[in-house]
């Protein structure tokens, strides 16, 4: 729309070429490498809600989504290497398939159960530093107390050909392989699978 635009993947910050489609909001992995791709908007306060769908996961731990902070470009190297210094790459927080969860250098326990074809939903509430996940509509609780303070951005960390639809208001089919569902946020704006919590809004410029 002219008047209101959403967000979407970042080709400009799409380290080592993952493949973009579907208005970039569709990436797929290539290669046997990590593939890191930012979104195009970043908030630092406020209450944000999107989804993410796990389309395919290559091989266990091979699929995460959730927030990068702006300043650094995407790097092909997975989160919880301990190469991935915040002071080098910026600060991350993701979950993760086969039940785990990663930030910088680091990778932990966190009863997920995200599987291929699951919908991650976020909800990232920057007025309390806390960055909590759904999947599928069941609620899985707070992810990480995050650092305050900084600018994050939507982000997504696939290994091989793991792949993954996003929506950050846009499209509830994820591109045709759901039935769409028209929840809208607190604002009357936006197209989501699952209803946004009260108080958390669609990514985008209105």
């Amino acid at each position: 729309s002219p008047t209101n635009n959403f967000a979407t993947l970042n080709p400009l910050n799409n380290q080592t070429a993952a493949t973009l489609s579907e208005g970039n909001l569709k990436t797929v992995g290539t290669g046997s490498n990590w593939d890191n791709v930012q979104s195009t908007m970043a908030v630092s306060s406020g209450k944000w809600y999107w989804e993410v769908k796990a389309v395919s996961i290559s091989g266990s731990e091979g699929w995460v989504s959730g927030i990068h902070q702006t300043g650094f470009e995407a790097q092909s190297l997975h989160w919880y290497s301990g190469s991935y210094t915040a002071a080098g790459y910026g600060v991350v927080f993701g979950v993760q398939d086969n039940n785990q969860k990663v930030t910088n250098a680091t990778q932990t326990s966190f009863t997920s159960d995200i599987a291929a074809g699951d919908i991650v939903q976020f909800r990232l509430n920057l007025d309390d530093d806390e960055l909590s996940v759904s999947v599928d509509g069941v609620d899985k609780g707070k992810l990480y107390d995050i650092t305050a303070g900084l600018e994050y951005t939507p982000t997504s960390s696939l290994y091989n050909t793991s792949s993954a639809i996003h929506n950050f208001g846009q499209d509830s089919s994820f591109a045709g392989t759901e039935t769409a569902q028209g929840n809208q946020d607190g604002n009357g704006i936006g197209d989501f699978y699952y209803a946004p919590p009260t108080d958390f809004l669609a990514l985008c410029t209105s």
